[in-house]
């Protein structure tokens, strides 16, 4: 509620037969729940009602960037205006066997901001005592 007055939530179920359901709240600790009787299709969809002084979140660019940045790894996917954002998977969650090294070079640009191929890729996964996975880079040059 930072850059809205209220949001809406209108989602629902992939199970067949299931209503649709709109939740609505204005930020105050409060909100409502309504049933949607009109025909809405599986899925979720979030509206933002902006606040007069957050005219800049209603540019597509602007959203483009805020999801790239904060939620390009989530597994769900997020669409404005039909066209898919959050393109990359989270690649320290793969079998590194199934990754290539053009997707390792991508996703390397992606979080650098370089425009070369990483010289080493390590991923590293463990279970015990704790479940821990990552993926580091050495890059080609030195910063």
């Amino acid at each position: 509620f930072k850059v809205s007055k209220s949001v809406d939530v209108i989602t629902r179920s992939y199970k067949a037969g299931e209503p649709a359901y709109r939740w609505t709240s204005d930020g105050s600790g409060s909100y409502e729940i309504e049933p949607l009787v009109d025909e809405v299709e599986r899925g979720t969809a979030i509206r933002c009602y902006l606040r007069d002084d957050c005219a800049e979140f209603s540019k597509e660019e602007t959203i483009k960037q805020i999801v790239k940045k904060y939620s390009n790894f989530v597994s769900a996917p997020i669409y404005i205006n039909d066209v898919r954002v959050n393109n990359l998977r989270a690649l320290w969650m793969e079998d590194s066997k199934s990754i290539s090294e053009d997707e390792h070079a991508e996703f390397y640009r992606f979080v650098t901001g370089q425009y070369d191929k990483p010289r080493y890729t390590l991923q590293y996964k463990i279970d015990v005592p704790i479940n821990l996975r990552a993926l580091i880079y050495v890059p080609q040059y030195k910063p």
